[in-house]
């Protein structure tokens, strides 16, 4: 439980910092501060959270991960402060898991029943009030697809693209155009609650600065580009207080390191804030084959013409670094982890035929999106398909996909191009909102859109359900 009590109420002789924690359950008692903490997503059900997960600093500036199982987030999240030093005790050390690592420590703090909570007010500790797990661009390129680290980064934003920036209603992917040493550029792919958190950044009236800290990134590597993706604890941090900012400025560019004694420059809404048009599906394509003149960021709205059932709605992955690793939800062996019995989760993985009237193509929607649509992870669908002797059948809720329009975001690589039959995963999709203007192509209309007779150009006879792969079970939505 917390509560504000004062130092002087808990013996002394009990303050340990990190280095002295024992593997096992014990009152030991450790003083640190809160650096960020965030909700740990449920990879199984969406609208659960698996705890709440926190980043602690003690005075040696060492840091670990505590996590607050979800029984008890409530409990705790009200009393919960970044920047706020706290005394914790009775709690249990465990081994910090291998992947996803936020810290470099290699134990884990996790709450349990007995722990107590408390705000130190006076005659605290002497800590830190920043550490970040910064990682340079050869270190970010071993760790791309790993999963392994969710490092941080510090650099200077060069672009920042997206659809609706200047709308805080409409919550999509935004792409950043990041340098992060001289002459080395990454792409910062921000989803969900990070992008809108950096959408609120963009919209706040404040000045946004240009040269930022950004946490918690999962390196991937997407032809010759590495991409960071954000992820639950992604957060942004703006000041020239941050030594992390002040050391990158001062190595980057001489015109940046003359403001440190000023101010940091500021983002340039006219040359660095790109709004995205919204693009037919069938540039898309056009991409592929003109891929040195063509952008590899694109926002398109079409309607669902038909789910593809025969290649099913689900996949079955390692818990840990979400590989395919076989067909049903049992231990298998994963060899991106090196687990010969590795704990498996279904997730979602279904393809969408869509059509905006002129261009067909084959989107493939995965897990996070697919939850938001479906309001329930795929675990729990199929278990429900099973008890009601469905399971060769599409679910009702993917079924009825077809025929609603949404605002696709997609990153193309070359990688979409396998057995000359393009397939697009999407990175994020948009609910319409019907009083907002779209703009394809340069052309204003209307959020509501009417659509008539599905197209029938040359575009759909490489993407068309009828050419999907028969492998597998074969899926009815009757």
């Amino acid at each position: 439980m917390s509560s504000e009590v004062p130092l002087g109420s808990h013996p002394p002789q009990h303050d340990r910092a990190f280095d002295s924690l024992r593997l096992g359950r014990s009152s030991q008692t450790i003083h640190a501060r809160l650096l960020r903490f965030w909700d740990t997503p449920n990879m199984i059900n969406s609208n659960e959270i698996r705890g709440i997960t926190m980043v602690l600093l003690d005075e040696k500036d060492s840091s670990i991960n505590a996590f607050i199982p979800a029984e008890w987030a409530k409990l705790y999240r009200q009393c919960l402060q970044e920047g706020q030093i706290y005394e914790v005790a009775h709690f249990e050390v465990d081994s910090c898991p291998y992947m996803y690592k936020t810290t470099e420590h290699t134990f884990v703090i996790r709450f349990i029943a007995q722990t107590s909570l408390h705000k130190v007010i006076n005659n605290g500790p002497v800590i830190n009030l920043h550490k970040f797990m910064i990682r340079n661009s050869d270190h970010l390129h071993i760790l791309a697809n790993t999963n392994l680290e969710l490092p941080d980064v510090v650099g200077v934003i060069k672009s920042v693209k997206g659809f609706g920036l200047l709308s805080t209603d409409i919550i999509s992917p935004i792409l950043i155009r990041f340098l992060i040493s001289p002459n080395v550029e990454v792409y910062l792919s921000l989803l969900d609650e990070a992008a809108a958190r950096f959408k609120g950044l963009l919209n706040s009236g404040e000045s946004t600065k240009s040269v930022m800290v950004v946490t918690s990134l999962n390196p991937q590597k997407k032809g010759d580009h590495l991409y960071l993706n954000s992820t639950a604890a992604t957060k942004f941090y703006f000041g020239n207080n941050l030594a992390a900012i002040t050391e990158f400025t001062m190595s980057i560019d001489s015109s940046l390191s003359d403001a440190i004694g000023d101010d940091l420059p500021s983002l340039n809404a006219e040359t660095v804030i790109t709004t995205k048009e919204l693009s037919p599906p069938g540039d898309l394509s056009k991409f592929l084959s003109n891929s040195s003149t063509q952008e590899a960021y694109f926002t398109c709205i079409a309607r669902i013409v038909e789910v593809v059932a025969q290649k099913g709605w689900y996949y079955v992955s390692c818990t840990h670094c979400g590989k395919e690793v076989g067909n049903s939800a049992t231990s298998h062996p994963c060899n991106q982890c090196h687990d010969t019995t590795a704990t498996t989760v279904v997730r979602y993985k279904v393809e969408l035929l869509v059509d905006d009237g002129e261009n067909y193509a084959t989107f493939l929607v995965l897990d996070n999106e697919m939850m938001k649509l479906t309001k329930q992870g795929a675990a729990t669908l199929l278990d429900d398909e099973v008890n009601r002797r469905l399971r060769n059948r599409l679910p009702k809720c993917i079924a009825e996909l077809q025929g609603q329009k949404f605002i696709y975001h997609v990153n193309v690589t070359t990688d979409n191009l396998t057995d000359n039959r393009p397939t697009f995963t999407v990175s994020g999709m948009s609910a319409i909102l019907n009083k907002e203007i779209l703009t394809i192509n340069g052309k204003q209309k209307k959020g509501k859109m009417e659509y008539g007779e599905s197209s029938t150009s040359a575009a759909a006879t490489y993407t068309s359900a009828n050419e999907a792969d028969k492998d597998g079970p074969t899926y009815s939505t009757e």
